[in-house]
């Protein structure tokens, strides 16, 4: 079973928050402390008890020292406590002195480097940089947290001057010595006589200000409109400060339903996926991974392929000419044919294809597609890739050839294999590898990648060493992938996550033998059954550590999406976070869960966290094994678990919503409420409505009508495609929800009882 904690994240200290909007980037100010309440009583006040908790603080006494609030006893913000603070609060509460004596109304009330206050310095950039730069960009971050944090707007200098008080930030030349052990993104921050020095290459700088303005200034992005920020007396960055970054994955990207604000958003939780659309720039550090295709290619180069390409007349332009040639190609439908891979003329045609998508993308003269000029030596060094990779489906060729390699060919009577089995998965791998080869000499050092749906072990074939296997799809959602839980084939009935730990295993030694690259692409998005939330929150810490620890995956695909309501942006944000972190304790993994709770919540987020262990508990227990783009809701939960625990849970969020104090918390919390009771009410329809009472039928009628209202008031959208199942025009309270909603709640029987 799946692990569980509840200890609280000690750097949450609850208190009020306030929001205020800049721009499209909304701030929540959290209060955390109140000057003076040294004993963070729930009053907010200082009082006599506050002044006797600092006396026994500075006694030594163990109470004091485990329970005081240093930021709120640090009277005169020296960044200590000690007995001025006692002499200052005795003036407070003698009405000597006001809190406005001692607050400035910022969330940092005196921000240090090495000792030195911040208005004394300036961020240094190389000499004529602008912001076409990334270690620009980065200096107008600092610039821009540090004025919302502090009140103070350090200047940002780029004439060459090194004042003696200065954050610098090194743009380090990648060919260097120091540029080749930091790579594309890895960073070092130090603080040396006061100076704080920043180094990266191509994002490096960037990542450095934002952990700096995470680990400090107490800022989170914990969304693309919003973001918090935690009250502070004092921060200093102190003398002697050292550290060293290099990214454990390299590549990260988790699609997301909020991306309005890629940079307040996409960019502080270090992602880098060419998936992000725009933003591909010097400005912002370029991107790695895919370029073109993202995934699912070959139809596309087919078509390119079979194209005629129409002259150079001076009537077209060279994007138009391409257009044009796509065109006139023949289509291949992506869901229902893959290529054959055992015939030169239909991987020549592939090839052109592909050739033909990369020379485009390089004519249509943006940054991050030069992959001959601007950006030949990211392409060098492996930061870019491109798709050659299978269609959606499995559809795989079967002609006698490809069927041969795939399955082998026995000697029945000796029982040896006359040709070696590589299964579907070796078949196209090689495929694979021999565009991998051929790019070389059109882009040396372009990477290709791609899908592998099939996940059996070739005998004799291994992926190129500039291949990347792209490694689709788990067996199951239920339990996580190292578990050794799962207990069926689920709904698929392919394989489960047992088969799926042990392939990935074996793909893992294969890459890391030749020196090829393995990603994965990892489902843990509800996809269509938008009033029930696919219950992985946990699944995501276990999955992604056992992913980087055990199997060799250097690289991470969420497949994010969804709507925003149900837990979809609580997976999302935890997937951010393991793929920065996949090596992180899960005491980490709960502590940042709780955060973003907290952040998303409001006060009552530790009955949001009990609500969650209680969801995934109940999809713990439904009895099988589900897969997430392909189960409903019924195959994902156990009706006889959450029947039981409904009012309790139920009651878990009312809690929570009476603790919010904030519109946008009571709004998120509601609408939780309402899809609960989809479920609730749908696992509870026997107890509560067909052999229920008088008194048990009326409640069911009221939560049902109030569900229902709500789903049309707040326009929640029931499934991916409203023509298939919509919100019914009116309530048929003999029906139960889920078959009234969703016609069936389960497509298979007696999967929850």
């Amino acid at each position: 079973m799946k692990k569980t904690v509840s200890a609280v994240l000690a750097l949450l200290i609850l208190a009020g928050t306030l929001t205020v909007g800049i721009g499209a980037q909304r701030f929540v100010y959290d209060e955390t402390f109140t000057i003076g309440n040294a004993d963070a009583s729930a009053d907010g006040k200082a009082n006599g008890q506050d002044a006797y908790m600092i006396k026994s603080y500075l006694a030594g006494k163990t109470y004091a020292l485990d329970n005081i609030c240093l930021d709120a006893a640090d009277m005169n913000a020296d960044g200590a406590v000690n007995a001025t603070d006692a002499y200052y609060l005795k003036c407070l509460l003698a009405g000597k002195m006001e809190v406005s004596d001692f607050e400035n109304g910022r969330q940092i009330y005196r921000l240090t480097v090495g000792k030195n206050d911040i208005s004394q310095y300036s961020v240094v950039v190389p000499k004529g940089y602008t912001e076409k730069k990334n270690a620009y960009y980065a200096a107008q971050q600092l610039q821009r947290y540090i004025r919302i944090a502090t009140g103070y707007e350090p200047p940002i200098l780029n004439d060459g001057t090194l004042p003696e008080k200065a954050i610098v930030i090194h743009d380090v030349e990648r060919s260097t010595e120091l540029g080749q052990r930091l790579g594309t993104e890895g960073y070092i921050y130090e603080v040396t006589d006061g100076v704080l020095n920043i180094y990266g290459t191509y994002r490096g700088n960037m990542y450095a200000v934002y952990e700096i303005l995470e680990n400090y200034l107490g800022f989170r992005f914990y969304d693309d409109e919003y973001t918090f920020s935690y009250k502070h007396r004092t921060v200093d960055i102190p003398e002697g400060t050292s550290v060293e970054v290099q990214p454990k994955l390299k590549f990260r990207y988790c699609g997301q339903n909020v991306t309005r604000g890629n940079t307040n958003y996409y960019f502080p939780a270090r992602q880098n996926g060419t998936q992000i659309n725009g933003y591909a720039e010097e400005r912002y550090g370029y991107k790695y991974g895919p370029h073109g295709p993202n995934a699912h290619s070959y139809s596309y180069y087919w078509q390119y392929g079979t194209g005629t390409m129409p002259p150079d007349d001076g009537t077209m332009t060279l994007e138009q000419r391409y257009q044009a040639k796509f065109d006139s190609g023949e289509v291949k439908n992506e869901y229902n044919w893959q290529p054959c891979a055992s015939n030169d003329t239909v991987y020549n045609t592939l090839f052109t294809g592909m050739l033909d998508n990369l020379r485009r993308l390089e004519n249509w003269g943006m940054d991050c597609y030069a992959f001959t000029t601007r950006e030949k030596h990211l392409v060098e060094e492996g930061q870019k890739s491109v798709s050659f990779s299978l269609n959606d489906n499995e559809k795989y060729c079967t002609c006698r050839f490809c069927n041969l390699k795939a399955n082998g060919k026995l000697n029945s009577k000796t029982g040896e294999w006359i040709t070696p089995p590589e299964g579907f998965s070796g078949l196209y791998v090689d495929l694979a590898n021999r565009a991998a080869r051929d790019i070389q000499q059109y882009y040396p050092g372009m990477r290709v990648h791609t899908i592998l749906y099939n996940h059996d072990i070739p005998t004799t074939v291994k992926p190129d060493k500039n291949l990347i296997v792209f490694y689709c799809g788990q067996g199951c959602n239920n339990h996580f992938i190292n578990s050794g839980e799962c207990t069926n084939l689920g709904q698929l009935g392919k394989e489960n996550n047992i088969k799926t730990a042990a392939s990935l295993k074996a793909w893992g030694a294969l890459c890391k033998e030749t020196g090829a690259e393995m990603w994965y692409w990892y489902y843990g998005v509800t996809y269509a059954y938008y009033l029930v939330s696919l219950p992985c929150v946990f699944n995501i810490y276990y999955d992604y550590k056992f992913m980087y620890e055990e199997c060799n995956v250097r690289g991470i695909y969420y497949e994010g999406g969804g709507r925003t309501y149900n837990f979809e942006t609580v997976k999302a944000y935890m997937s951010t976070k393991m793929e920065w972190e996949p090596d992180m304790s899960y005491e980490q993994y709960i502590a940042y869960l709780k955060e973003y709770l907290y952040m998303y919540y409001g006060d009552g987020y530790e009955k949001i966290f009990e609500f969650i262990e209680m969801e995934n508990t109940a999809g713990d227990l439904c009895g099988t094994c589900f897969v997430s783009n392909f189960d409903r809701p019924g195959d994902m939960f156990s009706y006889a678990y959450i029947d039981e625990h409904y009012e309790y849970m139920r009651q878990l969020l009312c809690d929570a919503l009476e603790a919010a104090d904030r519109d946008e918390y009571r709004q998120r919390i509601r609408i939780l409420l309402i899809c609960f009771d989809f479920l609730g009410l749908s696992s509870s329809y026997d107890r509560m409505y067909t052999d229920g009472d008088e008194a048990s039928r009326a409640l069911y009628e009221q939560r049902y009508t109030d569900m229902y209202n709500g789903i049309k008031n707040y326009g929640l959208q029931v499934f991916s495609d409203p023509s298939t199942y919509s919100l019914p025009n009116e309530i048929d309270f003999t029906v139960n929800p889920m078959t009234q909603i969703y016609e069936f709640g389960s497509r298979r029987a007696g999967v929850t009882p």
